[in-house]
């Protein structure tokens, strides 16, 4: 039975634009928020503060215009990258992008991590089905590196992880932070170890937060998906969202309070398709025929796709200045949320089912509900000896609670076959960061310019926690299927059907502590030749030390052409969680010779459990990595930038999760160890050797039309390979069993995600409307499964347009329409034997689950902006 799609229209009508004229073009050049940052001598620099002046001027810029225009964006400032001062992003020695809060909005997406995955082809959502834990965190990674090697910032200061294990990484949750409280982004896309600390192998993201004493913006927005599959009701993922924001003026001079909230309610999506007919829901008549709700009833009864979410986020920044040279400042944010995925389909005739509690079978679903905060607080001043000085303090937090609802745990028998919902436990992750930072200048007499110095030291103590689920949800009991059915001598697996409780045995609290010390230095050393040497000492209580590096150099050989480049080591240790996690599953899988289902108990194991020391695996240790980049700086005409920058990345003990490790030899060490409920065991390995090429290009172009308007022309491509130097790991206590690291593990590094992502983008803005058309192109994806080809996923390269239509209806208001994927472009689908062997059977539709731009196909929205 082939899956129907459900079809969604939006239509859209282009305005008589062309009678508009200059004039109320100028007028849409209106400053959007005059008391912004250039007002408030004493606002905090969004990283370690090295002059009031600069941090006066970060936003100024930004606050000249709603919509930004290439000429404006070359002139603005960023400190991400040197910790020297604020400079032009085109004057920065290492590749920096910045985009502005109108950027964001133009992408229609309702979160930082989506928002920025459509303005940065280098930044790629996170392939893959990504577990139940992934259900309600979704990752990404910048230039193909893990999540975990982008450092996140917010302000210039440290931003913690969440709590949830997802896809053997626990990154920064950008979906966290209200997008109404971001006034720019400033994008890092180098290695930045040295002057950050460890999880900058990949680059730094610094979220600038708006600082604005009065005025506020409020937005309102309804989006959805275009189509859906299957016959279930509000699978679309209709969103709704509110932001709004409000600055005060607190009364010294340079003061202000900046409030800002996020109300983002989304409904699920699905992309499959049917269950097939040639796979069985109900048993058997007594006389043999198919039951007749086999072909009566529906057979859409698998739900796969986003999963339902109620987002409630706020956050304040806020700076007072004490005194001529002093002032303290403070940012937050919290965030609740709940999300709701589903889970497989478990049959009427599944040995995980009471037919008679499910007489059709039944859909778990993962619930998990978080809390996330994190707190700032800081003072900064003039004159420490002749330093300028900032000195502060941090603390944040991420608590799951995770359930599984609208199950069974039918191990324990028909006693506790009421027992429907089941709360599995909980998570926590904390870290305490604190920083004290000095800079000045320095006239040496050796050069026309004077030396910047730049020192600090900071401290960071991590926490994790993880906590037992009630005992239904993880116990195993004795019950076992009797004689007389189809399902007769199974044991049901053990735990809440869908996501098993955190076990006891395998829960615990660990924590650890980081000191660093870290200098940089710029100097200019001619009009056209500037340098910039970092230097970082860590040292973490569970790995040691880590002495790291970096050197930068830009020259200038005339006003139109620059080239810069730079060489680094890096750091990135492994998180709490891939060192302590553990979680035991029993589950059944598909035999992809037969096709049967047959019961497999493995358990995701710490890298120091006992089960991981009878196996002969070794604790974590920290990747390493070798960073090197070269680029250039040109405009070849006049409103014209263009720039490239080429990389190589050497990262060694790159961490991995080896594949499923089971069979005769496995079970022989567990059970010489005394482990014998274990058929199956991963582990997170320092086990790869990857080396990672690629370059970035950009070329921008500003037209001003005269009477027609402004046209702004922007095309970027980013080319990222990533190759295997070489593999290792697999424990020595299972030599000889045949088992090898196999096609799955060399795809995810390498084939996973698309080689090269280009898009153009055309903003033309005219009187009162803009109208923004971004083209992409994708190249192909491969997943190579373990198992063999039968399972593989092939993704085709393919194009996708976005569209973003407003018109400024005043001074305070402008309407929004717009579309994402406006063609409904969707991924290749499963191959037959794809399908015939998955986890859970089903007919066309059957997309690509490893699709860099998402496998839901279009979607449109439409927002009304207001201003005060």
């Amino acid at each position: 039975m082939l899956a129907q799609h459900r079809k969604f229209v939006i239509p859209f009508l282009l305005p008589p634009i062309l009678s508009l004229s200059l004039p109320e073009l100028a007028k849409a050049e209106t400053a959007s928020n005059p008391d912004s940052v250039q007002k408030h001598k004493f606002a905090p620099a969004p990283v370690t503060l090295k002059t009031t002046d600069a941090a006066k001027t970060i936003a100024a810029p930004l606050a000249a215009s709603p919509r930004p225009q290439v000429s404006a964006a070359a002139e603005q400032l960023v400190v991400t990258g040197s910790r020297s001062g604020a400079r032009r992003v085109e004057d920065s020695l290492t590749p920096i992008a910045l985009v502005t809060s109108a950027d964001i909005k133009k992408t229609g997406k309702q979160t930082l991590r989506d928002a920025l995955a459509e303005l940065f082809p280098s930044y790629t959502s996170t392939a893959g089905y990504q577990g139940q834990q992934g259900e309600a965190v979704r990752t990404a990674r910048l230039r193909g590196l893990d999540s975990k090697d982008t450092l996140i910032l917010v302000d210039g200061k440290r931003r913690h992880k969440t709590s949830l294990f997802i896809s053997g990484e626990s990154p920064t949750d950008l979906d966290m932070i209200p997008m109404s409280a971001v006034d720019h982004i400033e994008i890092l896309e180098d290695g930045a170890a040295a002057q950050y600390g460890s999880d900058a192998i990949a680059g730094v993201i610094n979220i600038v937060l708006k600082k604005n004493a009065k005025g506020g913006a409020a937005s309102f927005g309804y989006g959805q998906y275009g189509s859906t599959v299957g016959d279930q009701s509000d699978l679309w993922g209709r969103t709704g969202t509110i932001q709004f924001n409000q600055g005060f003026d607190l009364g010294p001079e340079g003061s202000f309070f900046s409030l800002s909230g996020n109300i983002d309610i989304k409904s699920p999506t699905n992309v499959y398709g049917s269950y097939p007919l040639s796979s069985r829901i109900y048993p058997k008549l007594s006389n043999g025929q198919l039951d007749p709700r086999e072909y009566s009833m529906s057979r859409f009864r698998q739900i796969e796709g986003q999963p339902a979410a109620r987002n409630f986020s706020f956050a304040y920044n806020t700076a007072v200045p004490l005194n001529d040279s002093v002032v303290f400042y403070s940012n937050a944010t919290f965030d609740h949320r709940n999300s709701d995925g589903y889970l497989f389909y478990r049959t009427a005739i599944s040995p995980q089912n009471f037919p008679w509690i499910y007489p059709d079978g039944y859909m778990p679903l993962s619930s998990i509900a978080e809390n996330d905060y994190q707190a700032v607080f800081g003072f900064k001043g003039k004159d420490f000896f002749g330093w300028k000085w900032d000195v502060s303090s941090s603390y944040g937090s991420d608590r799951a609670q995770v359930y599984t609802l609208n199950s069974l745990n039918p191990s324990l028998g028909r006693q506790y076959e009421n027992k429907h919902n089941f709360y599995d436990g909980s998570l926590i992750n904390g870290e305490w960061v604190n920083n004290f930072d000095l800079s000045r200048k320095f006239d040496t007499g050796l050069f026309s310019r004077p030396l910047s110095v730049s020192l600090g030291i900071e401290h960071r103590r991590e926490t994790f926690n993880s906590y037992a689920g009630e005992w239904a949800s993880y116990e195993d009991g004795s019950f076992i299927w009797p004689a007389g059915g189809a399902n007769a001598g199974i044991a049901p697996n053990p735990g809440a059907s869908g996501m098993k409780g955190f076990d006891p045995k395998d829960v615990g609290g660990w924590s650890r502590n980081n000191a660093a010390v870290y200098a940089e230095l710029n100097q200019k050393i001619t009009d056209k030749l500037t340098l910039d040497i970092a230097g970082r000492y860590e040292y973490w209580t569970d790995f040691g030390s880590a002495p790291i590096g970096k050197i930068s150099g830009r020259y200038d050989f005339n006003k139109k052409f620059a080239l810069r480049g730079t060489i680094s080591n890096g750091f990135s240790a492994p998180t709490l969680q891939q060192e302590h996690y553990t979680q035991s599953t029993g589950g059944y899988v598909t035999n992809p010779t037969t096709g049967q289902l047959y019961q497999q108990y493995t358990v995701q194991a710490s890298p120091t459990s006992a089960i991981a020391n009878a196996l002969g695996a070794q604790a974590l240790k920290p990747e390493h990595s070798l960073n090197a980049s070269l680029g250039f700086v040109t405009h070849p005409l006049p409103r014209t930038t263009f720039t490239v920058d080429g990389y190589v990345i050497d990262i060694r003990n790159r961490i991995i999760i080896t594949p499923t490790l089971q069979g005769s030899t496995v079970t022989r060490v567990l059970n010489a160890a005394g482990i014998y409920n274990v058929t199956g065991v991963t582990l997170y390995t320092n086990a790869a050797h990857t080396l990672t090429k690629g370059f970035d290009v950009r070329l921008e172009h500003f037209e001003k039309l005269g009477k027609w308007g402004t046209l702004r022309w922007t095309l970027v491509s980013d080319e990222n390979n990533t190759s295997i130097i070489g593999l290792s790991g697999i424990p020595s206590a299972l030599a000889g069993s045949g088992i090898g690291w196999g096609r799955s593990v060399t795809s995810q590094l390498t084939s996973w995600y698309p080689k090269n992502v280009t898009t153009l983008a055309q903003d033309w803005q005219i009187g009162n409307w803009d109208l923004m058309i971004k083209e992409y192109r994708w190249s192909s994806t491969n997943y190579k499964d373990a198992n063999g080809p039968q399972l593989d996923q092939h993704n085709a390269a393919a194009f996708t347009t976005d569209i973003n239509v407003s018109y400024r209806v005043n001074s305070n208001m402008t309407v929004v329409f717009g579309a994402n994927n406006v063609t409904n472009k969707r991924p290749t689908q499963w191959s037959a034997s794809t399908r015939k062997y998955a986890s859970v059977p089903i007919s066309n539709p059957a997309y690509n689950w490893y699709s860099p731009y998402g496998n839901d196909g279009g979607y449109y929205y439409a927002r009304l902006d207001a201003k005060w």
